[in-house]
């Protein structure tokens, strides 16, 4: 999982030529991130196997490639999901989000409680930014913790961590392999799991509502449970919604009524 089959610099990285790579571990990729691009010397992060770490020394040249010393051993995880979500900058929209009234607190656990994790990347945020700018502006600025912990569960399974091998089981069928979708129960409703194979990879997908959202980085492990990154977010516009004056004026009337007849009722029974 260190190794990667080709030289790459960190000069590629930082001007975003390169995102992710295959190393010589089947099915294991790296993820690159840079921060802090516009300072002299950006630094450069990297996640495998559910840890990050940081590039400390880059560029060694060597006769037949290049070495990079990182902070951290890859494939050996240490961190909660919810300290994933803190740390990794990819997820740092969702992490916001996760904030508020401490919702992400049960992702500290790390006794027996399992977690599947779908994670909107940034740029799934930005998305909904520009195609609902109010709904996220609602979402974001605080007061819509409600809303917000809905769509969040929506994206959550609690009491198992399903690795993407695990969930494609579950779509496995020897006539047509992968071309179903499979319900999944999470938090809060359901989703749909779907495995395609197109040529020589896989793609995974998730469906709620008529929205498609497609697995980019599978299996990021967590001692307390899997997260999966996914490049849209699962709500819709309706999920954000403010009561109207004349509407909020008839459910203070009606709770007004209510609470005038309940305190006659009372009255009549204590003069009985």
């Amino acid at each position: 999982m260190h190794i990667v089959p080709n030289r790459l610099t960190t000069d590629e990285i930082v001007a975003h030529t390169v995102t992710q790579e295959d190393t010589l571990s089947p099915r294991r990729n790296l993820y690159f991130a840079v921060n802090n691009p516009n300072e002299p010397v950006p630094i450069v992060s990297l996640e495998g196997g559910g840890v990050n770490a940081t590039i400390t020394t880059p560029n060694i040249a060597a006769k037949n490639g290049v070495i990079h010393i990182i902070d951290r051993i890859l494939g050996i995880p240490s961190q909660t999901v919810y300290e994933k979500l803190a740390t990794d900058p990819m997820l740092s929209d969702t992490f916001a989000l996760s904030e508020q009234n401490n919702w992400n607190e049960r992702l500290k656990d790390r006794g027996s409680q399992r977690f599947t994790l779908f994670v909107p990347s940034n740029a799934a945020w930005e998305y909904i930014h520009r195609n609902i700018p109010s709904g996220y502006k609602k979402l974001f600025m605080g007061g819509y913790a409600y809303q917000g912990k809905a769509i969040l569960e929506r994206h959550m399974i609690v009491g198992n961590d399903w690795s993407i091998d695990e969930l494609n089981s579950l779509t496995t069928n020897t006539t047509k392999p992968g071309l179903f979708q499979v319900p999944l129960n999470v938090t809060r409703g359901k989703i749909y799991f779907q495995a395609r194979v197109r040529e020589a990879f896989g793609e995974y997908t998730l469906e709620w509502n008529g929205i498609s959202a497609r697995v980019i980085r599978p299996d990021v492990e967590c001692v307390n449970g899997v997260v999966h990154v996914i490049d849209k977010v699962l709500m819709a516009r309706r999920d954000v919604t403010v009561i109207s004056g004349s509407a909020a004026s008839t459910a203070t009337a009606l709770a007004t009524l209510a609470a005038t007849f309940v305190a006659f009722a009372v009255a009549r029974t204590l003069s009985r």
